[in-house]
């Protein structure tokens, strides 16, 4: 089972909320509201994953991917500059019915510039920065 953990952005720092209990982040919130503390992070929270990237890196929502292009015969992944965003919700247009409805699937995926989507596995793709720090890297392609 994967951990359910979240980030967020507060003056260039990121804090990471762990999630032991569902009633977790509401008791944490109750307690901040208690105390009159006025917290107010750069992003929203991006959830993780439960994947790391091929250097053994968490992958978060927002984060921003290289997707391997290829493997040559000793089976290393090849990078190209196919790259896209970590996003949740539903890909619609690949779990698809035999009318071409949409099964309700819903989880993660890589969106591309161009709107494509690829499946998230966890295992060859490189975390090269999110959406939030790197803005740069979403137009170099």
């Amino acid at each position: 089972m994967r951990e359910i953990k979240f980030r967020a952005l507060k003056s260039g720092c990121w804090y990471y909320l762990i999630l032991k209990h569902p009633a977790g982040i509401a008791k944490a919130l109750l307690k901040q509201w208690e105390s009159g503390e006025e917290v107010v992070f750069e992003t929203p929270w991006s959830q993780y994953t439960g994947l790391k990237d091929c250097k053994g890196k968490e992958i978060y929502e927002g984060d921003i991917v290289l997707v391997p292009i290829g493997y040559p015969e000793d089976g290393k992944p090849i990078y190209g500059n196919f790259q896209g965003v970590i996003v949740y919700g539903s890909p619609i247009y690949f779990t698809t019915d035999e009318y071409g409805l949409p099964i309700g699937t819903t989880g993660f995926f890589i969106e591309t510039k161009d709107g494509c989507h690829s499946m998230l596995l966890g295992r060859d793709e490189k975390v090269i920065g999110n959406i939030y720090e790197n803005k740069e890297l979403l137009e170099s392609e």
